[in-house]
């Protein structure tokens, strides 16, 4: 026992090391682990699948909400969504949109809408000059 306790005071300042540099290696191994490519907590994998839905959604209804807006608004609402900020064109577009199955469409697809409803118009009035 003697010899043991003699090992351990002679190295002590070792052991020491040893210990915190596995507990700063084992706290770095959980942080680096939550965010390695491909080690997802479960959270992370249902907020992810929110977001590429709501993505999928946008996508697919963007030309049906521009088509409506087209075919709905007069000739003051186009007037209006092409002289409004940008971050304002949705309130321009809301009211004249109609999307069959969503009776009130979310902010992305207004303001996505309203951007290439925008660029629609625009581009249609260099067309005419």
């Amino acid at each position: 026992m003697n010899v043991l306790s003699q090992w351990c005071d002679d190295n002590a300042p070792s052991i020491k090391s040893a210990i915190w540099g596995a507990t700063i290696g084992a706290i770095a191994l959980m942080i680096t682990g939550s965010y390695w490519p491909g080690w997802n907590l479960e959270s992370t994998t249902q907020k992810r699948i929110v977001e590429a839905t709501a993505d999928a959604r946008t996508k697919a209804l963007l030309p049906v909400c521009v088509e409506s807006f087209q075919r709905h608004a007069n000739a003051q609402q186009q007037a209006a969504l092409l002289k409004a900020d940008s971050w304002k064109r949705g309130s321009v577009l809301q009211p004249v949109v109609q999307i069959p199955g969503e009776p009130e469409p979310g902010y992305r697809l207004i303001d996505d809408c309203a951007n290439a409803a925008f660029a629609a118009l625009e581009k249609s009035a260099a067309l005419k000059k």
